[in-house]
């Protein structure tokens, strides 16, 4: 297949992407576990575990470990490459369908389970959908059409 029309990929992120990548990724799992934390303390303790073992692991180690970004190009959307490629060295471009099935269920938990709580008050549902729709709109079609990470499974970037 051949590249797509009029687009190249990506080499690297601008600070404005960067910036607000993380502000939308960080910020919606702030919104959330602040409200839940107004709600129930055991509930918020454990949405911040999952959010450290499910994100902080499964992310790291399945995604990121496998991102040519931080380990070739020094860079990275959501965190400093540096830090990355401490706590996830690189793997090669690889990553199994259990690996996959894994990234997508704890990404999806992550944006699906804070609906449990976040509309009992309107502006943090507000803020966490807009942050959500900034994400998972944005990623799409700013990146996911252009990326070098060719194992990861939101790629749309045509192989070549």
């Amino acid at each position: 297949m051949d590249k797509p029309q009029g687009k190249c990929l990506l080499q690297g992120f601008s600070l404005a992407d960067k910036t607000v990548a993380r502000v939308a990724y960080y910020g919606l799992f702030m919104v959330a576990l602040y409200e839940l934390f107004q709600r129930s303390l055991p509930a918020a303790i454990a949405y911040l575990l999952f959010g450290a073992i499910g994100l902080g692991f499964l992310v790291l180690r399945i995604l990121c470990a496998h991102c040519p970004y931080p380990a070739h190009k020094a860079d990275c959307l959501i965190a400093p490459p540096k830090l990355i490629q401490k706590l996830a060295p690189y793997k090669g471009p690889h990553i199994t369908a259990s690996q996959k099935a894994g990234l997508i269920l704890s990404l999806a938990l992550l944006f699906a389970l804070p609906h449990i709580w976040i509309w009992q008050s309107l502006f943090p549902g507000i803020l966490f959908s807009f942050l959500s729709l900034i994400i998972l709109l944005g990623a799409p079609i700013r990146y996911c059409q252009r990326c070098l990470h060719t194992a990861c499974p939101f790629n749309r970037a045509a192989k070549i």
